[in-house]
């Protein structure tokens, strides 16, 4: 299976997996970790499944193109962003 890649930087190490729902302690632990990215309780179709830590491009894997950067301060599309 080829290896993921970010479709922004084209970063290989920096991508991992977006987690939804609640998550327990294990989840919790691997978010800290940085080994997922935990997305927040809200489950919807439209959510992104993963995240480049390099430049924190985040996407669904059917529409690599289409996603979008994370303000690293306040956690929000940075485009909605208010931080300056």
């Amino acid at each position: 299976m080829p290896r993921l890649f970010c479709p922004k930087c084209s970063s290989v190490k920096d991508v991992v997996p977006i987690a939804y729902g609640l998550p327990g302690e294990e989840l919790r632990e691997e978010g800290r970790t940085g080994k997922v990215r935990l997305g927040g309780c809200m489950i919807m179709d439209d959510n992104p499944e993963w995240y480049c830590k390099a430049c924190r491009y985040e996407w669904q894997t059917a529409h690599p193109q289409d996603g979008r950067v994370i303000c690293l301060e306040c956690g929000e599309i940075e485009e909605d962003c208010i931080c300056e």
